[in-house]
């Protein structure tokens, strides 16, 4: 069985580093089904592009979207940067951008990259970040 890092190195092979952040996607979406935790919260998971109730057209920020047990509205932003790379507030701004609509309860920000600029830590609340 390979390892998560052997896993996404070799999305990233295969499909290049646009294909492996919709690959990420797709795998968030099992994870959060199928987790010990997560699937105790979730109730069901929609890719972008599957969600009924989508408030613009374009993944523009909003990659998943999650319905909780208690009806909330979590929107989620995959990202699937090396491990190395630094987030900013400008990969952030899109997403932040999300969460401020109707109909969103909460955030999700899943991210492969251990390092969040300086800038970032402002504006973390009222996300999750795993």
């Amino acid at each position: 069985m390979a390892t998560f890092d052997q896993f996404i190195a070799s999305i990233r092979t295969e499909f290049g580093e646009q294909g492996a952040g919709k690959k990420f996607e797709v795998f968030c979406k099992w994870f959060l089904e199928n987790d010990p935790e997560w699937s105790k919260t979730v109730d069901k998971v929609w890719l972008w592009d599957d969600y009924h109730n989508k408030w613009q057209r374009q993944d523009l920020g909003t990659d998943l979207v999650f319905r909780d047990n208690e009806g909330l509205i979590w929107a989620v932003q995959a990202k699937c940067y090396g491990e190395h790379r630094t987030t900013t507030k400008g990969d952030m701004n899109s997403f932040l951008n999300d969460m401020g609509r109707t109909g969103v309860d909460r955030g999700l920000w899943i991210r492969l990259s251990a390092y969040l600029s300086s800038h970032c830590d402002d504006f973390l609340f009222p996300l999750t970040i795993l």
